[in-house]
């Protein structure tokens, strides 16, 4: 089994955090051509710079040999309601393909978790495509419920 390494992601990863985004987008596209949609409208270097300093969200990178073979994101906010709980998102998770089975994509999640808890959030949610249950299992056993089904239908 390779050792690996999870770790807090900075600005000087951000080229490789773009070029693994657009293997989570490629991912994506082949379970469903409508994830082209957000493809054509975002400048994704730009889009990750930001998330990389905003203090409401967290980026790990994941390391093998000193090369970094997956990230994984999160992000928390507050509904702005006196009442309304902090609710925080993971919202992106992927491991090169030859690296996965090894629990990279496990201790990330895991790690999201545990500093979405310091933020003192409420609730997390994430978003899977429903084709990809090996990862809607993987949530599952972390504590996650299933509790909205989004639908989509094409029609152009």
């Amino acid at each position: 089994m390779k050792n690996f390494e999870i770790r807090k992601a900075t600005l000087e990863d951000l080229d490789k955090i773009v070029e693994l985004g657009e293997k989570l987008h490629q991912f994506h596209v082949e379970m469903n051509e409508f994830y082209n949609i957000y493809h054509k409208f975002e400048n994704h270097r730009e889009f990750y710079e930001k998330e990389l300093k905003d203090e409401k969200s967290l980026y790990l990178v994941a390391l093998v040999d000193g090369k970094i073979v997956g990230y994984a994101s999160a992000s928390y906010f507050d509904l702005k309601k006196e009442a309304a709980p902090i609710v925080g998102k993971i919202r992106a998770e992927f491991v090169e393909e030859k690296f996965r089975g090894l629990g990279i994509g496990k201790k990330m999640v895991y790690t999201l978790i545990d500093w979405l808890k310091t933020k003192n959030v409420s609730y997390i949610e994430t978003g899977i495509d429903v084709k990809n249950q090996k990862n809607i299992k993987n949530f599952e056993k972390a504590g996650f419920e299933i509790y909205s089904v989004n639908m989509l239908k094409k029609i152009r």
